[in-house]
Formats: structure tokens, sequence, C-alpha cells
């Protein structure tokens, strides 16, 4: 099978909020979702395209600090196109006061409808670089390689192979018939 279609990615699971957090808050005052924060290549962003709801593709721009909402995640938070949630990366930042929290406040550039909850209510795509500066990753760095194959059923043994050919070791696969 050939790979048709492929691009990097950075990601990890994240907390995502409608107000600014503060350390005066209290936990059950603050409204919080988890979801799995993502920032794309124009590979995947181009795909997307197609089911953008509200919105612009092309405001995910490196510095902008834009994210894009899955439709039932949006609504979980009472945002729309234009305002500001903040986002929370799962590693914070160690200080003389304990350890704080890694925030950055984005602008929602935009809202899809997949038409599959567990990603409309769960995934917020964010720009590559964007990412990289919330995770605090090195430059160049990836978490991650989405790839189309011309032939869905040899994904698992041409994904594997991929796997062993970069070096075996530390790397995790997973094909579409992992999620079944």
């Amino acid at each position: 099978a050939m790979v048709t279609r492929a691009c990097c990615f950075r990601g990890a699971q994240g907390s995502i909020s409608p107000k600014p957090v503060k350390s005066s808050d209290r936990e059950d005052k603050v409204h919080f979702r988890t979801a799995l924060i993502v920032g794309a290549g124009a590979g995947l962003s181009a795909a997307l395209a197609r089911r953008l709801e509200h919105g612009d593709l092309g405001a995910l721009r490196a510095g902008r600090y834009r994210v894009i909402l899955g439709v039932d995640l949006a609504r979980a938070l009472h945002v729309r196109p234009g305002q500001s949630v903040v986002l929370i990366a799962p590693e914070g930042i160690a200080t003389p006061a304990g350890l704080m929290p890694r925030m950055r406040r984005f602008r929602v550039a935009g809202i899809f409808d997949s038409g599959m909850y567990q990603y409309d209510r769960g995934l917020a795509l964010i720009n590559l670089s964007d990412a990289a500066r919330l995770f605090a990753l090195p430059p160049g760095r990836v978490t991650g390689l989405r790839m189309r194959f011309t032939d869905p059923w040899r994904a698992g043994p041409e994904v594997r192979h991929i796997a062993y050919t970069l070096g075996g070791a530390g790397y995790y696969v997973s094909d579409w018939t992992d999620h079944l």
C-alpha cells in the first residue's frame, strides 16, 4: 500500500476553560473541559476544511494563537468564533511558589462538525508552532504522524513497518482498526 497523504502533529490531552484561570478560583467554580489539543500541520487542516461550520482555517497561522473547536466542545464551553478560551497544557512550570500550569489564551477561529461525537466533543486544533510553544517542545519535534494509505486494509502492517524502519523502540503505532 502506498501513502497518499501524511502530516505531522503535536498533541496532548489538556484542559480548556472559557475564562482566565486564577489561583484564587475554587475548582468547582471554574468551568473546564478536557480535550485532545492538537497542533495540526497543513495536511490535517486541509482534510478538516470540508467539516468547518464557522470560521477560517487560514487563521491558524503561527503566533496568532487561534483554535478551532469541535461543535460539541464549543457548545459545552458556551463559546463562539471570536471569543477567547484558555488552553492548559498537561505539564506545568516549576516555580518557587510550586507547580504552575502552562496556560495560553487562544481566540476561537472556527468550529467544525465531523459528525463523530468523540471528535466534536474532545478535539481542539491549533497551529503546529503554537502547539510547540504551549507544550514546551523543542523546535522540529512532533508527537505524531498521520498517514493515509491507498489500501486501508494494509494500514496496520504498513505503520508497523514504518515504525520498525525508524528504529522500532519508543514508537507507539496504531491504525484505524485499533479504534473500532
